[in-house]
């Protein structure tokens, strides 16, 4: 059976100290994806569309990482 790996696609040192409280293992990758802050007047809805587009960064940059290998 495949095992399903947790990704933070963030450098941020406080969400990862959350993730070990609760004593998840996870891999940190950092996004190279340029937040915008701008980009939506609604709180709510920026933040989600930031963290999709770092997650969509990390990922592509781990199917390119896998096809290498």
């Amino acid at each position: 059976m495949n095992k399903r790996k947790i990704i933070l696609a963030s450098g941020s040192p406080r969400r990862k100290a959350l993730l070990e409280q609760v004593g998840l293992e996870f891999e940190v990758r950092e996004s190279e994806y340029e937040e915008d802050m701008t980009a939506m007047s609604d709180p709510y809805e920026l933040v989600k569309f930031l963290a999709l587009k770092k997650g969509e960064d990390v990922a592509k940059h781990l199917m390119i990482l896998e096809k290498l290998l």
